[in-house]
């Protein structure tokens, strides 16, 4: 009896055709096992396709379920550009871009991201931090925290968003601390590294007692002499807080604003149908935020560009209640002073948008703010001659015993004492800093050694030997006047060895947060990401997007896709 088979008989057509392709392929000298690596080749890089993708829509804060959108719109795109559209068409359908896939991906490069930020920052000698806290569309708060430091790979200052914390439940300086240490512990950071921190100067954060700043201070794995500031953003705005009588003058602008803008949609509209019609410099009034920064300035200054239009707008209505702000609109003192108000907070947002940006140095924000206060002076006097520097006032005023311009000068003379008696943690610093800004002006025995001797723990003698030495070095002082910035030429030029005590002098201060900015704006693209339509997003994802969005760094793929199984999409 004969064994049973599987196999088919030798002179069957089928084997005869797998002989003749086995034959075919041999002959073009192409093995087996080049067959698999190709086939391997391609799935990475759709692999690699996927999370280029990914990436990008992170970047730009776009939900997980726009990468099938993106893959629908590929596939439309290479069905009219290609002449071999089937073949193209065939491969994008491979690139796996499931919303699933797209989320797995941002994980992924998130934490590449994050483990690169954790890795530099090991290596690094110290670094500062910026913290801030704020709530999110849910109101769950959450504390975000930013890292700057120097990255020897790159010989670069980075800043980078380090971790983002939820913080269940209240938020008191206990609270925060108890979360900043367990990340700190579960990722096997070095605290004692930890230079500065810089907030935005609420209770929770510097409270004497119960501050996370005291708090950080005195825990014993952390850095006892830590320095502390307060942004100097946050400073100025506090500075320009309004006296009684101008407040009540802003207040009744508000109310005019939130007459004809929010109070009805009909009133609304009929407003910029109006100043469409008479070709109004504004079609629209702004409404005023006081949490943001720049509010009463921009509304104060459009309120007066257009405000002859208002007053014919309102004129013309029939309420009762327009009779009462036309009335105030046409005293000549509150002109002058609404006049007065949008001048003086146009150069206070001057000031506010130089200060803000990422990487900005500390020596550069103190320059910045040592120059508006001397403005002040020159604004107080132009209040008395030109006006060259109050032009709405100046329309208003046309001769000079008009109005009283005394409550004017009063207030710059008020606003010119906050920024005095303000930023008096940066004036600890305010003459060492000339390292970084005007090194050769130093004297060996300034005020500057015992600033960096009290703050830093510099040796003074060392400093006062090593600064002569440097500013007699004619190499030094050609390579700083060609370095590409103040980072480039300290890091690259000056010789660790040589000027020991300098160059850590200036590496701690490039190493500073002058401002919260990165977090604010951190916070902007947070409520971008966590909106009304993506409120259930989990603090993991939040996490993701926001490392993508914030980042300055670029992953390596083609490394990531090498680690990582890859497969054709189904």
């Amino acid at each position: 009896m004969r064994p049973s088979t599987n196999h088919l008989p030798k002179n069957s057509q089928l084997v005869v055709i797998c002989v003749n392709l086995k034959l075919q392929v041999y002959g073009q000298g192409t093995h087996p096992s080049q067959i698999m690596s190709r086939s391997m080749t391609e799935q990475e890089k759709c692999g690699e396709a996927s999370l280029r993708i990914s990436w990008t829509l992170a970047k730009h804060m776009k939900p997980f379920t726009d990468a099938d959108i993106v893959k629908e719109c590929m596939l439309a795109a290479g069905n009219v550009l290609f002449e071999n559209r089937k073949d193209v068409v065939e491969t994008i359908r491979r690139i796996p871009l499931s919303a699933s896939t797209n989320s797995r991906n941002t994980h992924v490069l998130a934490e590449e991201n994050h483990c690169d930020v954790k890795r530099q920052l090991k290596n690094a000698d110290y670094y500062a931090l910026s913290i801030d806290e704020s709530c999110d569309i849910t109101d769950k708060a959450q504390l975000v925290i930013f890292v700057r430091y120097l990255d020897k790979l790159r010989d670069t200052f980075v800043e980078e968003l380090l971790v983002i914390l939820p913080l269940i439940g209240r938020t008191r300086g206990e609270d925060m601390i108890n979360t900043v240490m367990d990340y700190f512990d579960k990722d096997d950071l070095d605290l004692k590294k930890l230079l500065s921190v810089t907030t935005d100067g609420a209770p929770a954060m510097v409270g004497a007692k119960k501050g996370l700043v005291h708090l950080l201070r005195t825990n014993a794995k952390c850095n006892e002499n830590l320095i502390s500031y307060h942004c100097i953003i946050h400073q100025t705005v506090l500075c320009c807080k309004l006296n009684p009588n101008f407040e009540s003058i802003m207040q009744e602008v508000i109310k005019i604003i939130n007459f004809l803008r929010a109070k009805s949609s009909l009133k609304h509209r009929e407003l910029k149908i109006f100043l469409d019609e008479v070709d109004a410099q504004y079609d629209d009034l702004l409404l005023h935020n006081n949490v943001r920064w720049l509010s009463k300035g921009c509304v104060l200054q459009r309120f007066f560009a257009i405000l002859e239009d208002l007053k014919t707008f309102l004129f013309n209505s029939d309420q009762i209640l327009t009779n009462a702000y036309l009335t105030f609109l046409n005293d000549k003192e509150n002109l002058a002073s609404i006049a007065f108000l949008s001048d003086i907070f146009k150069h206070i947002n001057d000031l506010n948008v130089k200060l803000q940006g990422k990487g900005k140095l500390v020596w550069e924000l103190l320059t910045k703010v040592k120059s508006f206060s001397r403005k002040l002076d020159l604004f107080n006097n132009d209040l008395d001659n030109e006006r060259l520097h109050f032009p709405n006032l100046k329309k208003i005023i046309r001769s000079d015993n008009e109005i009283d311009v005394g409550q004017y000068k009063t207030f710059i003379k008020d606003l010119k004492s906050e920024f005095k008696n303000r930023f008096v943690d940066f004036k600890k610093i305010e003459n060492v800093v000339e390292i970084l800004s005007n090194i050769y002006s130093l004297h060996p025995d300034g005020e500057w050694s015992n600033e960096a001797k009290n703050v830093f723990g510099s040796n003074k003698a060392t400093l006062q030997m090593e600064i002569i030495d440097f500013q007699e070095n004619t190499v030094l002082k050609s390579h700083k006047n060609t370095a590409v910035s103040c980072e480039d030429f300290w890091v690259k030029f000056v010789c660790g060895n040589r000027y020991s005590e300098l160059k850590k002098i200036a590496l701690k201060l490039l190493t500073l947060f002058g401002s919260t900015y990165t977090c604010e704006a951190a916070f902007s693209k947070m409520n971008f990401i966590k909106n009304k339509f993506r409120g259930r997003l989990t603090e993991e994802h939040l996490q993701d997007l926001m490392r993508i969005a914030c980042t300055n760094f670029s992953p390596n793929f083609g490394q990531i896709v090498q680690g990582k199984k890859c497969h054709f999409s189904h």
